[in-house]
């Protein structure tokens, strides 16, 4: 069977790399130890940007009037490509602020549910949108030093499926996140939980330590226990002021209390819920400081809730020198475009304020792996040597000879046979100068690797030639 395509590339941030390779449809990626991410949690709508000089509708408009349909489906997108839809050569230029950044009066955005018919029914059998996600940055802009392995790797068939937890943070609506891989981590590789030990006075801040600038804190890390709790871990690709970004982000759901979940129990997407019959048994109530299972410093499973930390990030000494502006946590969801000035959030527009950042208290080793053709490999048929030429019987030709005959003279002189020599010899073949020749029946045909040639969008399979 010959090799699959091999790739290689990296993304960085804040001097910060990751490496990504892809080998024998296996995608890895390694980066640094604790890797601090943020938690949010999308409102269950999406928020569509007017295209550049498209008529568009009303600010204020109900996006359910019959009257505004077509023009918020032929006049807004999720995305808008540089060139005609934005009016300059720049993604950038297709994101905005403010409903009136226009200028005329049209809306530059409106925000409509998964439910909205602009969908045309893609999500109408959505499940309810109650977990948060954590997440961070992993890439610059387009990520371009790893663009060619990231768009070979999301059309490979395991790319852009997403698991139970991820669609109950929303994770497959693909107007948001463009393409998706699932990860597993090495054995190696933990999610931390910033417990902040309390070996102060304190082990979090009240509003005194907060007016006096007094904010001395402990930060201690301990393993999450997974076995106490759900997850999925993801590679995302999603715009970030309307350009392609990379993300690494984790879905959590403890199984011994709720605490990850939580839906607003008002607003357009709660309204098509109620409508729905989908809100019985959904907590209302946002859990600010879960928590979560860990592993003690002697071992033992416990439960510690999990701590914020103030900072934007604890590799962020001078923020203010290093990147030009921030430094501290934002602590509330929503776009962080303004950040860090007011209103700026820790995410994205399309998400809860009240889902705070909790900044540092998750953090995750970059070490993670993700196969793009079968899902495992525990199987004793995947790539048998006989997928690569789907043969069964298989026939195997070998010189002639005598193999495994002793000749150890402690073996010789005391009579050892091996029972397991073979004979290919004149005597059991009149024709020595031949090959032989051996035919062998497998359980089965294996199943061959498989990928998909990006620039043809066919399946290529080891097993053809």
């Amino acid at each position: 069977m010959p090799f699959m395509p091999t790739l290689d590339g990296y993304f960085q941030t804040h001097n910060t790399y990751r490496f990504l390779t892809v080998r024998e449809q296996v995608l890895t990626v390694t980066g640094e130890a604790k890797h601090g991410m943020w938690r949010v949690q999308d409102n269950g709508l999406v928020r569509l940007y007017r295209i550049f000089n498209a008529a568009g509708v009303p600010v204020g408009s109900d996006v359910y009037n019959p009257s505004v349909q077509d023009d918020i489906l032929s006049d807004y997108k999720p995305v808008l490509k540089p060139g005609l839809e934005t009016g300059d050569s720049g993604g950038w230029d297709g994101y905005r602020y403010f409903q009136d950044a226009d200028g005329d009066g049209q809306a530059a955005f409106v925000d409509i549910p998964i439910y909205h018919p602009y969908f045309k029914g893609s999500y109408n059998d959505h499940p309810v949108i109650d977990l948060p996600y954590w997440f961070s940055t992993l890439s610059g802009a387009n990520f371009t030093n790893a663009k060619h392995v990231w768009e070979y790797a999301s059309m490979q068939p395991n790319a852009n499926r997403v698991g139970p937890l991820g669609k109950r943070a929303g994770l497959d609506i693909k107007e948001h996140y463009t393409n998706i891989i699932r990860f597993d981590l090495f054995h190696d590789a933990r999610m931390w939980i910033q417990v902040g030990l309390g070996n102060t006075t304190r082990d979090v801040f009240d509003q005194t330590d907060i007016d006096n600038g007094n904010m001395a804190m402990d930060v201690a890390y301990r393993a999450l226990d997974t076995s106490k709790v759900e997850y999925e871990v993801y590679l995302i690709e999603r715009t970030f002021f309307n350009v392609p970004h990379m993300f690494v982000t984790v879905v959590m759901d403890n199984t011994d209390n709720n605490h990850m979940r939580y839906t607003r129990p008002a607003g357009l997407y709660w309204d098509k819920l109620v409508e729905m019959g989908l809100v019985n048994n959904l907590k209302t109530e946002m859990t600010y400081d879960p928590d979560m299972p860990v592993i003690d410093e002697k071992g033992e499973q416990v439960l510690k809730t999990m701590r914020y930390t103030p900072f934007y990030g604890l590799n962020h000494l001078n923020r203010p020198h290093d990147e030009g502006s921030g430094g501290w946590c934002p602590q509330k969801g929503g776009d962080l475009g303004f950040y860090p000035a007011n209103p700026g959030g820790s995410g994205f527009p399309n998400q809860y304020e009240e889902a705070t950042p909790v900044c540092e208290g998750l953090v995750l080793d970059i070490k993670m792996y993700a196969n793009l053709d079968k899902y495992t490999w525990n199987s004793p048929i995947f790539q048998l040597m006989n997928s690569g030429t789907t043969e069964n019987p298989q026939v195997y030709l070998g010189e002639g000879n005598q193999y495994g005959e002793f000749t150890d003279p402690y073996l010789v002189e005391n009579g050892f046979v091996n029972p397991h020599k073979l004979n290919f010899t004149e005597t059991n073949n009149p024709d020595s100068k031949a090959a032989q020749a051996i035919s062998v029946t497998f359980e089965a045909v294996g199943e061959s690797s498989a990928y998909i040639d990006p620039m043809t969008g066919h399946m290529i399979r080891a097993d053809v030639d």
